[in-house]
């Protein structure tokens, strides 16, 4: 049962990247009504959901899976993205501290919690943080561009270059490096 339900999960998730949330909807709809316990079939669910539009079914999944399972960090980080979206910046920080209790290393919570911080005015620490996670893992283009664009927005135009040529060498496509370096160019 277990690896049916993995695999599941994972065509759910590539339909999800692949831009057929309504789709992974109806799979993981199915796969909830087998097993109405899986707390990761109601994780998925509501980022399917939160993808094709659906805000009030994807804060009701968020919501089973937490129920089910509160140390679970990847719907913790799920929960604290649609708060922050939704506007309810003191739901998004409990979130994400919890999962920062589980999980103080993951990559997920050292993002968020880094562009939470930026975005509520804490910019030093956010980048901090964020420079501290990208000087250990240069391979995380997305991050790098999170830093770079801060960067750039702070006034740091030569350092977001930098980081926004390193995360070419390792995506040499990766859009949001290119768009940035174009800003830059002007």
């Amino acid at each position: 049962k277990n690896d049916f339900v993995e695999a599941l999960i994972v065509l759910s998730a590539m339909l999800i990247e692949e831009e057929l949330a309504g789709e992974a909807v109806e799979v993981l709809q199915r796969l909830v009504a087998l097993d109405e316990h899986a707390h990761q079939s109601h994780n998925y669910l509501g980022m399917a959901r939160h993808r094709s539009g659906d805000r009030v079914g994807a804060r009701a999944s968020f919501e089973r899976a937490y129920e089910q399972k509160p140390d679970s960090v990847e719907t913790l980080v799920n929960l604290s993205v649609f708060e922050w979206e939704e506007g309810q910046v003191e739901a998004a920080v409990s979130y994400l501290e919890q999962a920062a209790e589980c999980e103080p290393d993951n990559r997920d919570v050292i993002v968020n919690t880094a562009v939470i911080q930026v975005q509520t005015g804490h910019v030093e620490d956010g980048m901090r943080l964020l420079d501290e996670h990208v000087a250990a893992n240069e391979s995380d283009v997305e991050a790098v561009c999170i830093l770079a664009d801060i960067y750039w927005q702070q006034g740091g135009v030569e350092r977001a270059k930098a980081l926004a040529e390193s995360a070419l060498r390792w995506h040499e496509n990766y859009g949001p490096a290119l768009s940035l370096l174009e800003k830059i160019r002007g």
